[in-house]
C-alpha cells in the first residue's frame, strides 16, 4: 500500500553478472618452485584463488601446476683396447663412469651415463716341437721351420686375440 492508502506498483530490474573463471598451467622441474598467489609451491596440483570482477563479483583463476621429473638414462658401452670412442664431445679411451646433461623435452635437466668397459687384448702362448723335416699347418700355414708364428682370432667380446707358436726343432 502506498502512503495514501492506494496500491502501487514498484518494478525492479535485476541483472545478474557471471562470476569469472580462468584458467591456466604452468610446469616446473622436479626442486624448483613458483610462486603461485603469494604462496611459494613445489609440488604438483590445482591451485585457486578468488578476486574481485570488475563487474563486482567474485572471480577465480584456476592454476593447474606439473612438476617434471629429471630424465635419466644409462648405457653400458664396451670398446676393444687401442680404440676410443667419442662421449659427450671428447674423445674416451679408458674404462669408467661418464656423465652428460642436458636440457630434455620438457625443459628440465636429464642425466645420459656411460659406463665404458674397455676389453683388453688376449695374448696366449704355446710352444711345439716339430721333428726336423717334418712340417705342421699353423694358422693356414705349413711351417716345417723353427721359429715364432702369430695368429689373430676375434674373441667372443669382438676383439682381437693373439696366440703365438714358438717352434722348434728336435
Amino acid at each position: 500500500a502506498s502512503v495514501n492508502g492506494c496500491d502501487s506498483l514498484v518494478q525492479i530490474e535485476l541483472i545478474v553478472f557471471e562470476s569469472q573463471q580462468t584458467e591456466e598451467e604452468l610446469s616446473i622441474c622436479e626442486g624448483e618452485e613458483i610462486e603461485l598467489f603469494g604462496e611459494v609451491v613445489t609440488e604438483a596440483g590445482l591451485y585457486q584463488s578468488t578476486f574481485d570482477g570488475q563487474n563486482g563479483c567474485d572471480s577465480t583463476h584456476s592454476i593447474t601446476l606439473s612438476v617434471f621429473s629429471p630424465v635419466s638414462t644409462d648405457e653400458m658401452l664396451q670398446i676393444c683396447a687401442g680404440e676410443s670412442v667419442e662421449l659427450f664431445g671428447e674423445e674416451v679411451s679408458t674404462s669408467g663412469t661418464y656423465m652428460g646433461s642436458f636440457t630434455s623435452a620438457n625443459d628440465c635437466d636429464s642425466t645420459h651415463t656411460v659406463v665404458l668397459t674397455v676389453v683388453d687384448q688376449i695374448e696366449t702362448s704355446e710352444a711345439l716341437s716339430l721333428c726336423s723335416g717334418n712340417s705342421v699347418v699353423l694358422f693356414d700355414e705349413e711351417v716345417s721351420e723353427a721359429g715364432t708364428y702369430e695368429g689373430t682370432f676375434l674373441s667372443a667380446a669382438g676383439c682381437d686375440s693373439i696366440h703365438q707358436v714358438t717352434v722348434t726343432l728336435i
